[in-house]
């Protein structure tokens, strides 16, 4: 806190019953590798990247400082799609994913899951059979354990509500530019279109309850995944 001093409000009151700046003025700071200056620090940038194109319109998110091969940031990929984490188990065992591939797993977003899958168990398995250089994508999210891997989530709008990611087929060219903040699929608006034309959401009628009732009415990733205003204590 010393350290980003000129960034705090000093005058906020604390625990100790003395303000903020109060706290601070007994620190003396200290050169540490651990806690940097803000003149030296690790990345120039936040570890947190958006990126938006014809497949994440809205937005998707990915960790970009935690992937070991930085080639992979600005890369094309080889898409490999899977509808569920079940199908993506299935395709890793089969041997179906290969380094330079972009693992695709949808429907895992605030409706499809529902209630948006944490989709960290993508990454493990990869990891426990020793494939790398490749991408993971899906509108479920990630708790934040992606060490090594180029993983993007919050794909906005999700699959189930008919977003872009649920018109990309296997083998189609995924193109990703984290740097300049981009995230596109090789398909011309005409293919979109003519794919969106013969395209129907998965059914749930197998989903129960109030989850049932969040399936059908979260907002999207982008927007905080809650339930919309009507749901709220502010319409009473």
């Amino acid at each position: 806190m010393k350290k980003i001093e000129k960034f705090l409000d000093l005058t906020s009151l604390t625990v100790t019953g003395q303000t903020v700046g109060d706290n601070l003025s007994k620190v003396q700071p200290r050169n540490s590798d651990v806690i940097r200056s803000i003149d030296d620090p690790v990345w120039s940038e936040g570890a947190l990247a958006v990126l938006k194109g014809n497949l994440a319109p809205r937005g998707a998110v990915t960790r970009h400082t935690v992937v070991d091969n930085k080639d992979l940031l600005t890369a094309s990929f080889t898409a490999r799609v899977f509808d569920s984490t079940k199908a993506f188990m299935e395709g890793l065992e089969d041997g179906k994913i290969r380094p330079g591939d972009a693992v695709v797993c949808r429907y895992q977003g605030p409706r499809g899951g529902p209630a948006m899958t944490e989709s960290l168990g993508l990454i493990i398995n990869l990891q426990a059979k020793g494939i790398k250089d490749v991408a993971v994508i899906t509108d479920g999210r990630f708790s934040g354990w992606t060490k090594g891997y180029l993983a993007i989530g919050n794909v906005c709008p999700e699959a189930q509500v008919g977003g872009p990611l649920t018109l990309v087929r296997d083998g189609d060219k995924i193109h990703i530019d984290v740097p300049n903040r981009t995230l596109d699929v090789d398909i011309s608006e005409e293919e979109m279109a003519r794919r969106r034309a013969g395209w129907t959401p998965p059914d749930q009628s197998h989903v129960r309850g109030t989850l049932l009732m969040y399936a059908m009415t979260a907002l999207q990733a982008d927007q905080g995944a809650g339930w919309p205003v009507r749901w709220s204590d502010r319409d009473g």
